[in-house]
């Protein structure tokens, strides 16, 4: 293995390698046998039984993946394997580009991005006040180390929404001293964010108290919820219509949605549950069992700007294209690159919490990278796991159930890793495959070609773009 590859993972046994196998890259991630339904040699051997030995080793219970390049209509990579729900011996296709993933956190870039159009057409600012379209937000407190609440220093803006630096967030991650201010407003868990309306949960939220001062800190939360209240304010329509005007139609990402009807539900994928070890088993989080069956067959109350979306493989590349070609589609320019640039370079944290800091009530600290108006930014390519090869500039963002994407626009690359495990932390497989990617992709710039492969899954993925 390279030395700056990252650790591999512990856990089951992985698949014997073949004594007619030959080495994948020269990373050389596992000791396994490839088995996907893509079994070539190339550049990219080593991401494919990367995702192999995760999927057949039982640790995740299938992947896609993609990766993109600019200029290119077809991706250059593809995977899709796994197993069958009734967990049988056979594969079938249940990973691939037209299976439903619950892409939780990755919708948020696509709020984000609804909203800097908004700001582009002069309906919004960075600089307005939340409680110009959200009166609830005004006069807000913050709670003190001395557990005392006090008025906040100054007003909560859109760009602290976009930024996570707004002093809110979830009631399962920052400070457990507010943990008794979700109860009192029955916000807790997953569950808490999808039991009432949009304008409902920003009133329960707006009596919370502060983590901190508006602009002061850096705190993962339910800011893009509240981003995306104020989207319906505006647009005086359901978020789910205004993703549909502005983004999701133009790029036709017909199954994108944030509740799944009847006639799709067996396309959606099963969650998997970590136990130590990680180890695939279905016994759900306590409490979160009704969570993650939300949106199959009905609506639910909240269609949640941070985590509501469903998705497939073959959508989310359309978004990723959109935003690997700074805005544009196809030829048609859905944001300026001005605009564009505003949202994706924007070092939008305090210097002093950057994701370098290890402030103790902090989650998904970087160290090398910051956060942006949409997702991570690297700063330092040589500091983030797996990133050592990437450009610097690189952003994405990912999903609680372990889903996963970037995008390279000074390598001219975005990829994605999909699955359905909870929670996201249980395995290192997005730093590997991070880094596999790279390795892979500079590989073949510098005159490797991935081997003709089954066209079919990069064929039925361009017709619909």
């Amino acid at each position: 293995m390279a030395s700056d590859a990252p650790p591999l993972p512990s856990g089951p046994p992985l698949p014997p390698k073949s004594s007619n196998s030959t080495p994948y890259s020269s990373v050389q991630f596992l000791q396994a046998m490839p088995y996907s339904t893509v079994e070539k040699k190339g550049p990219f051997e080593g991401v494919r039984a990367l995702m192999d030995a995760y999927v057949y080793g039982g640790q995740i219970p299938g992947a896609f993946g993609a990766v993109i390049k600019k200029g290119q209509t077809n991706p250059v990579f593809i995977y899709q394997s796994g197993w069958g729900d009734d967990n049988d011996t056979k594969l079938h296709g249940a990973y691939g580009e037209k299976a439903l993933y619950r892409f939780f956190s990755m919708t948020k870039p696509i709020v984000s991005t609804v909203a800097m159009m908004l700001i582009e057409e002069e309906k919004l600012s960075l600089e307005d006040p939340v409680s110009k379209y959200i009166p609830a937000f005004k006069d807000m407190k913050v709670l003190s180390e001395d557990g005392t609440l006090r008025d906040a220093k100054s007003p909560m803006l859109i760009k602290h929404l976009l930024s996570h630096t707004s002093g809110l967030q979830y009631s399962f991650v920052g400070s457990p001293a507010l943990t008794k201010y979700y109860e009192e407003q029955k916000l807790m868990g997953l569950s808490g964010l999808f039991a009432y309306t949009s304008e409902e949960f920003c009133e329960r939220v707006a009596k919370v108290p502060l983590l901190f001062d508006p602009g002061a800190h850096f705190q993962y939360g339910v800011s893009t919820d509240v981003l995306g209240r104020v989207l319906e304010v505006i647009a005086k329509e359901p978020l789910s219509k205004i993703l549909k005007t502005k983004i999701l139609g133009p790029l036709g990402m017909d199954d994108t949605m944030f509740y799944v009807p009847k006639d799709k539900v067996p396309r959606v994928r099963k969650i998997w549950y970590a136990k130590p070890g990680f180890t695939g088993n279905e016994t759900p989080i306590p409490g979160e069992e009704k969570c993650t069956e939300r949106g199959l067959g009905s609506p639910t109350p909240l269609e949640s700007g941070g985590g509501g979306l469903f998705s497939t493989g073959a959508d989310y590349i359309k978004f990723m294209r959109f935003l690997l070609h700074g805005g544009e589609y196809m030829g048609k320019r859905l944001l300026s690159q001005k605009m564009f640039d505003v949202m994706t370079k924007t070092n939008a944290l305090p210097k002093a919490d950057l994701f370098e800091s290890t402030r103790p009530d902090g989650l998904f600290r970087i160290k090398g990278a910051t956060f942006n108006y949409m997702g991570s930014l690297t700063l330092n390519p040589a500091l983030v796991a797996g990133s050592k090869r990437s450009g610097k500039g690189e952003f994405g963002w990912g999903g609680y159930a372990s889903t996963y994407f970037q995008v390279d626009r000074e390598k001219g690359l975005a990829y994605m890793f999909l699955t359905q495990l909870l929670p996201s932390s249980a395995l290192p497989i997005r730093p590997q495959f991070k880094y596999a990617v790279h390795d892979a992709f500079d590989s073949m710039e510098k005159g490797g070609t991935e081997a003709k492969r089954s066209q079919q899954p990069a064929q039925t993925i361009a017709e619909q773009q």
